[in-house]
C-alpha cells in the first residue's frame, strides 16, 4: 500500500510541476507580448521659419511623451532629428522628412529603432495630421508595430505673410504592439 501512495504522491507532484512550468510559460508569453501606449507633444522648428513660398532649409523634429507599458523602463520615451526639407505654409508642414529610421531614447537608457514605412499626410481644417507606422527594428520591443499620430495647429496666415512661423507643437499618441 505504501508503493501506491508513493506513486500517488510521485503522479501529484508531477502534476503540480506540470502545473508550475504551464504557469511560467503562461506568464513568461504576457510578458514578451510588446505593449506601449503613448501620449505626449512634438516639436517641430523650422530654419529659416515657414512662409508662403517654399524654400529650402532645416526641420529639426522632437518627441516627449509617457507611456503605460508592460515594460517599466518604458514609463516614458523622446526622440529628436533634423533633416534638410523644402516646406511652406501652403504644403505639407515638413513631417514627412521624418521617413525611414527613428530612434527613441527610453526611461531606462535603453533604445527602440523604428523603420517606418506607412505616412500619411493630412491637412484638415488648416490642422495637419500625420499618421506615421513602422516596424521596431533593434532595441526594446523588436519585432512590433508602431504608430504614431501627430496633430500640429493651424497655421497663422498672417504670420505665414509676415515673419513666418518658427514652430509648432502639438499632441502625440503613439502605440507599440505585436511581437
Amino acid at each position: 500500500m505504501s508503493d501506491d501512495i508513493c506513486g500517488l504522491r510521485g503522479f501529484a507532484s508531477g502534476l503540480a510541476a506540470a502545473a508550475l512550468l504551464a504557469l511560467m510559460l503562461t506568464c513568461a508569453s504576457a510578458r514578451a507580448a510588446n505593449v506601449a501606449v503613448c501620449a505626449g507633444t512634438e516639436s517641430v522648428d523650422y530654419t529659416p521659419a515657414l512662409k508662403l513660398a517654399t524654400q529650402s532649409g532645416t526641420i529639426a523634429n522632437s518627441d516627449a511623451f509617457t507611456c503605460t507599458s508592460n515594460d517599466p523602463g518604458a514609463a516614458s520615451g523622446t526622440t529628436a532629428n533634423a533633416f534638410p526639407a523644402s516646406y511652406s505654409c501652403l504644403g505639407p508642414l515638413g513631417e514627412i522628412g521624418d521617413e525611414g529610421q527613428q530612434t527613441i531614447a527610453w526611461a531606462d537608457a535603453t533604445t527602440s529603432v523604428i523603420d517606418a514605412a506607412l505616412f500619411t499626410d493630412n491637412a484638415v481644417g488648416g490642422q495637419y495630421t500625420f499618421i506615421t507606422t513602422g516596424t521596431v527594428t533593434a532595441g526594446k520591443f523588436a519585432g512590433a508595430t508602431a504608430t504614431e499620430t501627430v496633430v500640429l495647429p493651424t497655421l497663422s496666415a498672417l504670420q505665414c505673410l509676415t515673419t513666418g512661423i518658427g514652430h509648432v507643437s502639438g499632441p502625440l499618441t503613439m502605440t507599440i504592439a505585436g511581437a
